[in-house]
């Protein structure tokens, strides 16, 4: 297990909020942050420790995170003592260490307020803040990171490492996003000793390439071209010594060494891939190196070696060490963002763009779904093993079986309960949370979240190749072209095997990458610091049919499933690309700052990628040979997504984006009688082409949508009853219709407010919708919560009275009512459950602080809930886990619990066998929990 980070807090407003305020959030404390959902997590960070530093915090993170793990013992102390004045104090130091006041995060969803509010700053509790970061993840997010402009200069100036009087002109797109890297939650690991080594790049004669280009009439179109490709080889992508990964690895507060390495520092981004280049030099005689600008080092000398494409203001510096002088001189620090699991899982979650793009039929759906309605089933029958494994999340660890480790593992009260003591799986509010987690991973499973052997690794360029590169010798890599090394599928399937991989988003079958599997002596030597990771071979195009990815910790989906691998189309299609436009230059100033981020706001990437679901969705309409011309239309819209989409993405930089031409794409052509027939043909033809619905499987994505749908099924159903005395699931699955059974038909799908093809997706759904699973759980059951006798105990009227008065505020239904009323169904159902969440946690938030003003213990508490719940009949006991949060774990009784464990002659459990072990005394002490709740 790694060490827990630091998490601190900051505001995060909306720009309306703000400008609401008249640029003026008085007043504000951090309850009211609580109250409003406006106070967010953030990891540690450089520019996080920057400021401490500058206000005279001298601690180092290590100390910061001993000082919270104690405070918040004690608060777990007095609360289970009842003692809540004094846990308020506590939360009150709690809060002063960990919430950082002088970085506030503002949301924009109108950039007419978030110009005003960036060019003026903004106030809040008397501080003036200025513009400061947007890294991509956050500008895809409508996101912007601000500053108190007291020590904006000191911070920038120190983040800038020297480069704040070089740089006048640049793409500002690029330089938030190498400025934002100080703000990237770390794990803080030994600083290396870094030598700067130059990209290398590989040429693919003749490749056969589907170019996208402009036609005479102003149209896009495909044309294949043979050509040759040039490719950064490991773009992204260092190497780090096994000892320094080692090193790191134990900085984090690992039992093994990682394999990859997702580096930050300041100007310093991506995956460094431990390899050991110490030894592979001396085999060739090599004992120095030089770097990018000439200067030369002992190897013995070196921990990593940098890549120019990781260093991403190399260019400005005249040698690494000018960089150093800055960064020591301030104290700057490396960290790592991500790093992969000491072992991958045999089985992930797959989704609707993979499943989507496979050319594969009905039968093949059948058995691609078969495993998840297997598993499904096994979580709906009850069965303890399998209920645990469900409630745990499985296990990756053998040793995952320790009390504290599996208590780590449940991810919620209820299933904390259960792991302390097992009977609690009989009770009623844990019975139906897992209930509802079951109706949700069904629901899931609708939209193409299903199981499949398989996971995502870090996608790895070959590092003999980037290792024989930076020694100077000539860079061939030992993978052949199509093909890759991987240790998981290697131990699992051999080599010379087929596997697919895929990467997100996905939009073409291009993109399904079959390769087969690789090793030799050389790769085994070599490699054997990688047992996690796909590593690729250099001599082909796999970058491009992962739509220009790269190798700075970009994940991939392998999957060695038969039907995937029946369904790719990699050998009939070619990869996709097109002409790249250079992103332009800009002046550094405040008002181009605030430009850029404005053109990053409001990204249509996952409305194009849509778009690519729903044509494919359209293509079984078109299986006439009459009707070749328009299927091949469609067929040629998803190629040319790979360009809408790419600039989209590249928008934020200045480059131009298009988009489909929505005349075409979008709008339909009104028919008039007055037109020719030639022309009436035209309308028919352009109409029926035209994106104007969402697949079917879809109306489990769009609450809305799914309600529009089930009132449109529900007409149609009492029209096959009234014309046909039969349901329409029925007369839709009936083999011989007659012509006025095929009409209604027709016009059923014709109007639908769904594209109800058999696509891939929509028949998966119908197979889920069409499956019993026999759910065990019931939403009904007793609770099982301890309290004290009811008859002996002595009871204060006024604080039963209060607990009155907070149940009714907790079951009140009208927030969550006015917020359906007002939701207008065309976002994603992400945001209406986020929306409701928000509502909900600021409810509960008030409930609970007049609640601790009562001073009770948590079964003083709970026999207070009984005595209530006396007076109702359905009487709903989640408001006991949700008023007492984490206190309820003390009342309730340990007891020796049966805990998963691997086992060779258990039952299976996606893709491992377990079976049940007695574990005595199946309850963390109370220093274990309070750690992990940090």
């Amino acid at each position: 297990m790694s060490r827990r980070q630091n998490l601190y807090q900051i505001f995060k407003f909306s720009a309306s909020f703000i400008c609401e305020n008249n640029l003026r959030v008085d007043n504000y404390s951090f309850q009211d942050g609580l109250r409003d959902n406006a106070i967010v997590s953030a990891g540690d960070n450089i520019a996080f420790e920057q400021i401490r530093k500058l206000r005279g915090d001298t601690r180092t993170d290590d100390e910061i995170f001993n000082d919270v793990v104690f405070l918040r013992r004690a608060l777990h102390k007095a609360k289970k003592d009842g003692c809540f004045q004094i846990a308020k104090a506590i939360n009150q130091k709690i809060f002063s260490t960990l919430f950082v006041s002088d970085i506030v995060s503002v949301e924009t969803q109108v950039k007419a307020q978030y110009r005003k509010l960036a060019k003026n700053g903004f106030y809040v509790n008397k501080t003036h803040f200025i513009r400061f970061s947007a890294s991509a993840g956050q500008i895809r997010h409508n996101t912007v990171l601000f500053i108190n402009s007291e020590i904006y200069e000191d911070i920038y100036k120190t983040l800038m490492c020297g480069l704040d009087k070089k740089i006048t002109e640049i793409n500002l797109a690029k330089f938030s996003a190498y400025f934002s890297l100080a703000t990237s939650s770390v794990m803080w690991v030994t600083k290396p000793r870094v030598c700067v080594i130059d990209d290398f790049f590989t040429v693919l004669p003749k490749q056969k390439i589907d170019w996208i280009i402009n036609t005479e009439d102003g149209k896009k179109s495909i044309e294949e071209r043979e050509i040759d490709v040039e490719l950064n080889s490991a773009d992204g992508q260092g190497l780090i010594s096994p000892t320094m990964a080692q090193q790191w690895s134990e900085d984090i507060g690992l039992d093994y060494v990682a394999s990859s390495f997702v580096v930050r520092s300041i100007f310093v981004k991506g995956n460094l891939v431990p390899f050991d280049f110490h030894e592979y030099a001396r085999e060739h005689n090599i004992y120095t190196i030089r770097d990018h600008w000439g200067k030369e080092y002992y190897l013995d000398d070196i921990d990593v070696l940098l890549s120019m494409s990781q260093f991403k203001m190399g260019k400005y510096y005249d040698s690494w060490q000018e960089y150093t002088e800055h960064a020591d001189a301030a104290g700057i620090r490396w960290g790592v963002a991500r790093y992969n699991k000491k072992e991958d899982p045999e089985m992930s979650l797959t989704n609707y763009q993979y499943i989507q793009i496979m050319n594969i039929d009905s039968s093949d759906i059948e058995e691609l779904i078969a495993p998840t309605v297997d598993w499904i089933r096994k979580v709906c029958s009850g069965d303890r093993l399998y209920a645990l494994l469900y409630c745990l999340g499985g296990f990756e660890e053998a040793e995952s079986s320790s009390p504290s480790a599996v208590y780590s593992r449940a991810q919620n009260l209820a299933m904390k309960a259960v792991v302390k003591n097992p009977d609690f799986l009989q009770d009623g509010f844990v019975q139906s949370r897992i209930y509802k987690s079951i109706v949700d991973a069904i629901g899931r499973a609708k939209l193409g979240k299903i199981w499949m052997r398989g996971n995502y690794q870090f996608m790895i360029s070959d590092p003999i190749a980037q290792c024989r590169s930076a020694l100077g010798l000539s860079p061939t890599g030992e993978i052949p072209a199509d093909h890759v090394y991987s240790k998981f599928w290697l131990d699992r399937i051999g080599a010379d095997k087929d596997i697919v991989l895929l990467r997100s988003p996905c939009l073409d079958k291009h993109e399904a990458n079959l390769c087969q599997t690789y090793t030799s002596k050389i790769a085994e030597k070599w490699y054997k610091w990688i047992p996690s990771g796909i590593i690729y071979s250099i001599y082909d195009t796999s970058v491009l049919r992962h739509s220009d990815s790269d190798f700075d910790g970009d994940i991939v989906n392998s999957t060695d499933s038969p039907i995937f691998i029946k369904g790719s189309m990699k050998y009939c299609t070619n990869p996709i690309s097109y002409d790249k436009q250079s992103a332009p230059s800009h002046h550094m100033n405040l008002h181009n700052l605030i430009e850029t981020d404005i053109r990053g706001f409001g990204t249509k990437v996952g409305t194009y990628s849509n778009y690519s679901t729903i044509i494919e969705a359209m293509l079984p309409m078109f299986q006439n040979p009459n009707q070749k011309a328009q299927k091949e239309e469609l067929l040629m819209r998803k190629q040319l997504l790979r360009e809408i989409n790419g600039q989209e993405i590249d928008r934020i930089k200045g480059v131009e984006a298009h988009g489909p031409d929505k005349d075409l794409w979008l709008r339909f052509w009104p028919v008039d009688q007055d037109d020719s027939d030639i022309v009436k043909a035209e309308k028919y033809y352009h109409n029926s082409l035209v994106i104007s619905k969402k697949p079917y499987f879809f109306r489990y994505l769009y609450p809305e949508l799914n309600k529009k749908f089930k009132r449109y099924e529900a007409a149609y159903n009492d029209k096959a009853k009234a014309m046909f005395k039969t349901k329409l699931k029925r007369l839709l699955a009936k083999p011989d219709k007659t012509d006025e059974e095929n009409s209604l038909i027709k016009r059923y799908h014709k109007f639908s407010p769904l594209i109800t093809t058999n696509c891939n997706m929509n028949f998966l759904c119908r197979e889920f919708e069409s499956t019993d699973f026999d759910i065990k759980f019931s939403k009904q059951a007793p609770t099982m919560l301890p309290h004290y006798d009811l008859n002996d105990y002595q009871f204060d009227s006024s604080i039963l009275e209060e607990f009155r008065q907070l149940y009714r505020m907790w079951s009140n239904k009208k927030v969550v009512s006015y917020i359906k009323s007002v939701y207008d169904g065309d976002e994603d159902s992400d945001d209406y459950d986020t929306m409701r969440a928000q509502v909900i946690d600021a409810l509960y938030s008030q409930i609970r602080e007049r609640y601790e003003d009562l001073n009770l213990k948590p079964m003083d508490a709970l026999t207070y809930i009984f005595a209530l719940s006396q007076s109702y009949v359905n009487f709903n006991f989640g408001f006991a886990w949700d008023l007492l949060d984490e206190t309820i774990l003390d009342c309730i009784p340990s007891k020796d619990s049966l805990v998963p464990v691997e086992s060779e002659d258990g039952k299976e459990y996606l893709g491992k066998y377990y079976s049940l072990t007695l574990v005595p005394q199946c309850c963390v002490t109370e220093e274990e929990s309070n750690d992990e709740e940090e």
